[in-house]
């Protein structure tokens, strides 16, 4: 019994071999049909069919390895260098996969770890094209040029067919400072092959960085005709022609394409953003929209124009733009990349939970959206939330270790939420990625002037000069830091660095006239604002700063102008018309002048109804109308928010003065008078009305 209960158990076993296959069998039907969806560049689908594979085999070193050709085709770069690893791992005779992690290395600036993968290559081929031409590559990032050049002339000399390896040649010459050598060494491989492209297109390159216009334009003109059918090389020749000044010739072609293919979004956003650069956003405009109304699902033309109108600052547009979008097409990708974008604009609209919403619900639908998390964390940022904003800046690092951005943006939340240990350690991981990153270095000089360590934000702000000799930055950051600790000469010299290197950028200009207050020269700081005005016209802050000039030179028609100009431009500017309405009060105090003060004043309060400066003023435009007990209750509302400033004690001892409290009177005056500086204009007033209470 025993004996036939085996058999058929035997039996059984192999019918149900013969139904189901071997593992092998299986495992290879998934590959094969991996395989063919990646040669038909269907990589979603290949990925599916590869990871079936693995699963049925977990130490199918083939099956990982195109897993990675798989995640390199989707941007996966982090999946991409886990399956070589597993290939490798698993059978390191596999020199497809050690060769495709060695680039992943190289490209990961890990040149070290690359060159143990390129030697375990050429220790089983030591002639292997591919692995020379990794090193190669290794030893031109660690600047051993002469030593890659080696290499790659005796690649050229067994395999003189491989072009890439001319190009490779070519590329170094050229970083040697050796232009002709490395323009015969694209010769050389044309001669071989006269109508490869990219031969042709890195000799064009060669002749822009020489500026050999013409000669660089005859090779454009050469592929366009080598290959009329694409027209990718056409918007080449028009990129030529825009750089070298002739925007024309640009536009003519870049028409052309777009005519020949009427429903292609590339080249039709080529052309907007040509219009751009020409600065005619509007032509820009009604070309994006005359191509969507005949292209209704032409989405990339849609966020084109309204990244256009957000670029513009037609917000309202931009946000319309977004939504539309988002009807049309309420799930998928291209709706969740238009509620990111609407979000951006609620955030510069200031319209923070509107853009929470946006971020909420694409999150909801895509657990995994990092652009939403990144735009949540900014919102959080905009509304001083650190808290928030570290949790959402953390997912989107986590995930992509490599964003430069996110590390600077991380410390900025942790800088919030008053964590500076935490943002220090952000900022020089980013530091860590690229050292001269300059965003990262700004933060952390900043972070160390915060911090009060001067000596080490001095040094980082000479980092940024010495790294970034052409950039004013430097200079400014060092003579705001030089201003701060007193040092007033190195602070103006390298604040005129700063302008002489960026002449238009006004900052600078104001910070240096700010400089000359501080000593006293009110005649240069009056020079150096003029001169920011010439740029900008219409900056209120140096027409304000300008107008506190002419106030303290005594010049108050002119101070008068200054904010009467802003006004113009606009009435809600509080700042402009609380001054306007102290110096109406104060030197001009006829009736009309007075209820004009008062409206000022009172409309200055409505929009900063905390500010004590403002409180002030409308204390006193009430006190120069007689309305002392009005006048009294400001003057005690801008002492409760600042009460070491002196003039508002002055203030207030002239309002109880006019009421009649002379003890409290004298009070306020005497801690008015103690507080002053002797400069005050106010202080001959404050003594005259003290000596009136003494009598």
């Amino acid at each position: 019994m025993k004996k036939v209960g085996s058999l058929r158990l035997i039996v059984l076993l192999s019918l149900l071999v013969g139904c189901f296959g071997s593992i092998e069998d299986r495992r290879d039907k998934f590959f094969e049909k991996g395989k063919k969806y990646y040669h038909e560049q269907n990589y979603v689908k290949a990925r599916l069919e590869l990871k079936n594979a693995v699963q049925i085999d977990p130490k199918f070193a083939e099956g990982y390895y195109w897993l990675g050709l798989c995640a390199l085709q989707l941007r996966d770069i982090r999946q991409a260098y886990s399956s070589f690893f597993k290939a490798v791992e698993l059978n390191p005779d596999l020199l497809e996969a050690q060769l495709q992690l060695g680039t992943l290395l190289l490209l990961a600036k890990q040149p070290d770890k690359a060159m143990e993968r390129a030697n375990i290559i050429l220790s089983q081929e030591s002639q292997d094209v591919n692995g020379l031409s990794l090193k190669a590559s290794i030893l031109t990032a660690q600047g051993d040029l002469a030593g890659a050049i080696d290499i790659l002339q005796g690649i050229i000399e067994r395999h003189p067919e491989k072009i890439d390896t001319y190009l490779m040649i070519s590329a170094i010459l050229a970083r040697q400072g050796k232009p002709k050598k490395a323009e015969a060494a694209l010769k050389k491989g044309l001669e071989r092959e006269p109508q490869n492209i990219s031969l042709h297109l890195a000799l064009a390159t060669l002749y822009m960085t020489q500026k050999r216009y013409r000669d660089a334009e005859k090779i454009y003109q050469k592929i366009v005709q080598t290959v009329p059918e694409n027209p990718d090389y056409r918007l080449l020749l028009a990129r030529y022609y825009n750089t070298t000044g002739y925007p024309g010739k640009a536009e003519s072609i870049l028409r052309s394409v777009v005519k020949a293919d009427l429903k292609s979004e590339k080249y039709m956003i080529e052309l907007a953003r040509f219009l751009i650069r020409q600065k005619r956003p509007g032509d820009a405009e009604k070309e994006l929209i005359k191509f969507i109304e005949s292209v209704p699902s032409a989405y990339k033309v849609r966020f084109s124009l309204g990244e256009l109108y957000a670029a513009t600052n037609q917000m309202d547009k931009a946000g319309e733009t977004f939504r539309k979008i988002i009807t049309l097409e309420p799930e998928g990708a291209n709706s969740a990349r238009a509620k990111n974008a609407l979000a951006k604009v609620h955030l510069v609209q200031g319209r923070y939970d509107e853009a929470l919403k946006e971020t909420d619900e694409a999150i909801q639908k895509n657990p995994r959206d990092l652009e939403a998390h990144l735009t949540k964390g900014q919102i959080y940022l905009a509304k001083r939330d650190g808290v928030n904003a570290v949790g959402y800046f953390r997912t989107v690092i986590k995930e992509n270790p490599d964003y430069i951005e996110g590390y600077v943006l991380l410390a900025k939340a942790h800088l919030l939420s008053r964590e500076p240990a935490l943002a220090e350690e952000q900022y020089k991981k980013a530091l860590s990625i690229r050292p001269a990153y300059l965003p990262a270095l700004e933060g952390l000089g900043d972070l160390y002037v915060l911090k009060k360590d001067l000596d080490r934000a001095e040094k980082t702000y000479q980092e940024i000069k010495e790294r970034f000799p052409k950039n004013p930055l430097g200079s400014f950051k060092l003579g705001g830091l030089y201003r701060l600790q007193g040092r007033y000469e190195l602070a103006g010299q390298n604040l005129e660095q700063a302008i002489e290197l960026s002449p238009a950028w006004q900052l600078p200009y104001r910070n240096l006239a700010e400089l000359y207050i501080q000593e006293g020269k009110l005649g240069p700081a009056e020079d150096s604002l003029q001169k920011a005005l010439q740029i900008n016209p219409d900056s209120f802050s140096i027409i304000l700063l300008l107008g506190s000039i002419y106030e303290n030179k005594g010049e108050i028609e002119k101070a008068m102008g200054c904010y009467r100009n802003i006004l113009d431009k606009d009435a809600k500017f509080a700042p402009a018309a609380n001054n306007l309405a102290y110096l109406l009060a104060e030197y001009y105090p006829t009736q009309e002048n007075l209820a004009k003060a008062l409206g000022l004043a009172e409309k200055a309060a409505s929009l900063h109804p905390d500010n004590p400066f403002i409180a002030d003023t409308l204390g006193w435009v009430k006190y120069r109308l007689g309305k002392s007990d009005e006048a009294i209750i400001h003057f005690t509302k801008a002492l409760e928010a600042k009460p070491e400033e002196p003039i508002f004690h002055y203030h207030l001892g002239a309002a109880l003065y006019e009421k009649g409290d002379q003890q409290k009177a004298r009070g306020a005056l005497q801690a008015a008078l103690r507080k002053a500086e002797t400069s005050a204009n106010w202080l001959s007033d404050a003594k005259k009305l003290m000596n009136l209470l003494e009598q």
